[in-house]
């Protein structure tokens, strides 16, 4: 179907065009640069599918789509082992447009361009190799991209209508032109995929470009209908992965004779074999990258049990007692699932399985699940507890709710492997096993079926077979079930690149938001409060410590006893810091606001109340503060005063208990693992701690994320800094693995953490496993987590943003307030951001100052108004970035 020489053949008035060309690297295309001081946090690149190689050649054979009236066109892959959260897709093109043709003669202006759509395809396939299926989609990006005219003819060259590559000397009538598709992490895919390129050309495809006079009789020359897919098949190639079916491509063209099987079905991308030959050493040209698998974490509650079916009546019995909380009953968290007891003989029960997931056995990563049994009676034992996965064969064809007659004996699955710890202590016990840890009685529920079950492991069950669904079990049918009761948390199960954890707890909430109100505001003349109190009192003098009333104002109770306050500097005459503490107690070593002479700069701020109900503020520097109130936490246990739990700084560092200090600065790229839990007061049980994180002097432009230790780093970030920086937020940090919280930066700097208060539990604080994003207005930008409100374009300046946000990753409905990191890049003009719930009023409060330029974070926590959204209002043009850490919902 592909010649490797130069050739035309005559179609109607079209042409059908092949010609041979080396091969050229693959390049981005570069769109609008990203700030160098905002940086997305993400994984690094792996390339799992390479069929282009790195020469660099003047051009590549290439499939001609306006030619061969083709719609879209790529191919079947296997990815090498690796992450598969889809980064990128470059595909090698090959350009024939002339800039024009004056007298035939193609003519381009040196870097003369034409922009073009194109859309990259990415599909699951199913069905064999020798025959496969295309199934669902699973990645979709248009993008425009600039492709260069291909160069004016060099009449030197053989037939006079080439160009003539500079060094090589070759003649080629054609130019390579690769082009990269930005996907960003936002895909998991499978192990087998297709991907394929669809464009509009001049006179075929679904919407024509263009259906004027005929390309080639035009001065203007091809443009559109002489792009190309590449396709070659060089020595070595794929260089990674595997090209499934060397001899084959999927095609979608409208005119049979142009598939190389004679088109038994037109218009359809579909696999085309090579019944002619014409495939034979042409292969579409694409490089695939992945990155850090993606993550998830949902909380499973008893009236919301999510992707969970709980199953108490398999025997007919009545349903057996179950609950989400109760004593000494508590894994990971507050609560977990509790069953039992269960009746013997033949007692019911209690299953509990997660969704059809409907995946290859091929992509399964492994379960872990917690577990403890809660009444043991004689002969109980750690084997009650079991785990049953249920498997059917794509060779097999029956399906999971397939014919059931007695020839083919039950089609609800074809084997079942079942797993059992093997021992168990008192208290909670951890239980985890992969698709190729050994199974317990494999069963085979398919007469004569001997290519599932007859291995002891998932992973030796028939390549192609799927994982249809698994079930947790509580105690089995024997006498020794008598009494058995029994809880599971944290179930975490890893597949297709994605680990979901399923945490098991019945949450109310303590937590009330209150309409941010400006309660200090010292600039002398123009200070405004919200009650008229502590305003235009003038600046607060180096060394100062102001006494603010908080309690009873803004409409707190007079018992209000710990605040969630955003604390402001403005144009201070000195480099110098802030610190908020409890009036009473000593001012502790630590700091909640950095800045430098003439900044703006704010921070968010949680402290106790002293017995009177007032604050204290010390400043460093001269300089003007304000003060607003954004919130109350109930449930936080605030510490005595602030204490410092990490200072790298060398020598000099030091910190409340003297761990952690002086250790010198956080190396670019570095991961540093803070344990915080039984720290400096606080519980060693702690679930999530409120930091103060600063960077110090960092050395080039970056970010800071925080996020619990065990789990992946998110896409977020919670500090933005510029080289030589001193800057600091606040957040809500869950705590991970050992205690710890996790600080990843991307640039070398020192740090300083500060931890101000935690909470015991998540019973006040849904806290996501990692920050989410939720606005990126960019253009181009990093994509959100739901890929809704990116690239938007930049909020105008006295304009209002409204962004939703119940009912999006899983925040409820009846999400209450929320916890944010909000920052504002590169900003026209000086001014603010306010955050507030929508529906109410433009409160007289900021929560973000800056100057044009700047980038700039702040923590946020904001009431949740109408239509489940928040609303930002910005005095100056920029854009926004938001993302979320928590939620607390409604009482």
């Amino acid at each position: 179907m592909l010649q490797t020489t130069s050739s035309t053949k005559g179609y109607g008035n079209r042409w059908r065009t092949r010609w041979l060309l080396a091969l050229a690297m693959a390049l981005p295309i570069v769109g609008t640069t990203t700030p160098a001081s905002v940086v997305d946090a993400a994984g690094a690149s792996v390339v799992v599918y390479d069929a282009i190689g790195s020469s660099v050649p003047g051009n590549v054979p290439s499939q001609a789509f306006q030619a061969t009236q083709t719609v879209e066109f790529g191919d079947m892959v296997s990815l090498a082992a690796g992450p598969r959260a889809l980064e990128s897709v470059t595909v090698e093109m090959s350009s024939w447009g002339c800039e024009s043709r004056p007298g035939g003669i193609c003519t381009t202006t040196p870097g003369a361009t034409f922009s073009h759509p194109l859309t990259l395809n990415v599909y699951a396939v199913t069905g064999t190799d020798a025959a496969p299926v295309l199934g669902a989609l699973l990645a979709t990006k248009t993008q425009t991209f600039a492709i260069p005219f291909r160069p004016t003819t060099d009449p030197t060259c053989a037939g006079g209508t080439a160009w003539r590559e500079t060094g090589s000397g070759t003649c080629f009538n054609g130019l390579a032109t690769p082009v990269t598709f930005d996907f960003s992490g936002s895909t998991v895919l499978p192990n087998r995929i297709v991907w394929a390129v669809a464009f509009n050309t001049t006179s075929y495809g679904a919407s024509p470009m263009g259906t004027g006079a005929t390309c080639f009789s035009t001065a203007q020359g091809c443009g559109y209908d002489s792009l190309n897919v590449g396709a070659q098949s060089l020595p070595g190639a794929p260089f990674v992965g595997t090209d499934v079916v060397e001899e084959a491509a999927f095609l979608n063209t409208g005119y049979a004779p142009f598939y190389c099987d004679g088109g038994p079905t037109v218009g359809t991308l579909r696999n085309d074999t090579n019944g002619s030959n014409c495939w034979t050493g042409y292969r579409p040209l694409a490089k695939i990258t992945t990155k850090t698998d993606t993550a998830a974490s949902v909380v499973v509650k008893a009236a919301n049990l999510h992707d969970w079916i709980v199953d108490t009546t398999v025997l007919g019995n009545p349903a057996v007692p179950f609950a989400f909380n109760g004593p000494d009953d508590t894994g990971s968290g507050t609560s977990s699932f509790r069953f039992g007891p269960i009746a013997a003989p033949n007692g019911s029960k209690l299953e509990m399985q997660p969704p059809l997931i409907n995946s290859l056995v091929s992509e399964f990563g492994g379960m872990q699940y917690e577990f403890q049994v809660i009444t043991p009676v004689a002969g109980t034992s750690a084997n009650h507890f079991y785990t049953n996965v249920y498997v059917d064969s794509a060779a097999n064809g029956i399906g999971l709710f397939g014919p059931s007659a007695a020839a083919t004996g039950d089609g609800f699955y074809d084997c079942r492997y079942s797993f059992v710890p093997s021992s168990s202590v008192a208290g909670w016990n951890t239980f985890s096993f992969d698709n190729w840890t050994v199974a317990v009685n494999p069963t085979n529920r398919i007469p004569g079926f001997a290519g599932g079950c007859g291995a002891t492991t998932i992973g030796g069950a028939t390549l192609g077979s799927k994982i249809e669904f698994f079930r947790i079990n509580g105690g089995d049918t024997s006498p020794s079930d008598n009494g058995l009761e029994g809880a599971y948390d944290r179930v975490v199960l890893r597949s297709g690149g994605v680990a979901t954890t399923y945490d098991f707890e019945d949450l109310t909430i303590i937590h009330t938001d209150v309409d941010s109100a400006r309660i200090l505001d010292t600039r002398n003349p123009g200070g405004h409060t919200v009650d008229g109190l502590h305003q235009a009192v003038g600046k607060l003098a180096a060394g100062q410590t102001y006494v603010l009333p908080v309690a009873g104002r803004a409409g707190l109770s007079p018992t209000t006893d710990t605040v969630v306050l955003n604390v402001t500097a403005v144009l201070p005459r000195d480099a110098g810091f802030i610190t908020v503490f409890e009036c009473g107690e000593a001012r502790p070593n630590a700091s909640n606001l950095n800045f430098l002479a003439g900044e703006v700069v704010a921070n968010s701020v949680s402290t106790q109340l002293a017995g009177d109900g007032s604050i204290c503020i010390f400043s460093s520097a001269q300089t003007d503060v304000l003060v607003d109130v954004t919130g109350v936490l109930r449930a936080l246990e605030p510490l005595v005063e602030a204490a410092r739990v990490l200072d790298t700084r060398s020598p000099f560092g030091q910190t409340a208990d003297g761990l952690h200090q002086a250790v010198g600065r956080v190396a670019a790229g570095q991961t540093y693992e803070l344990p915080v839990a039984g720290r400096v007061g606080v519980a060693p049980g702690a679930a999530t701690v409120l930091l103060n994180v600063a960077a110090l002097l960092p050395s080039a432009n970056g970010f800071i994320t925080v996020f619990p230790c065990g789990q992946p780093l998110p896409t977020a970030s919670n500090l933005n800094f510029v080289v030589g920086d001193l800057i600091a937020n606040s957040m809500m940090a869950r705590v991970g693995t050992g205690g710890k919280v996790c600080i990843y930066s991307s640039a070398a700097t020192d740090l300083i953490v500060d931890v101000n208060g935690f909470f015991t539990d998540f019973v006040s604080l849904v806290q996501l496993a990692a920050p989410s994003r939720m606005l990126d207005t960019r253009s181009p930008g990093a994509p959100t987590i739901d890929h809704l409100h990116q690239g938007v374009g930049r909020v105008a300046a006295g304009s209002t943003y409204v962004l939703p946000i119940a009912g999006r990753i899983g925040i409820p409905a009846n999400a209450e307030s929320v916890v944010l990191n909000v920052t504002a890049v590169l900003p026209s003009d000086a001014g603010f951001i306010t955050v507030f719930a929508c529906g109410q009023p433009v409160p007289n409060a900021s929560n973000l100052n800056f100057f044009p330029g700047d980038v700039v974070p702040n923590l946020v926590l904001v009431g949740v108004g109408t239509g489940g959204s928040v609303c930002l209002f910005s005095s100056a043009e920029t854009d926004i970035l938001v993302d979320i850490s928590g939620y607390f919902a409604a009482q």
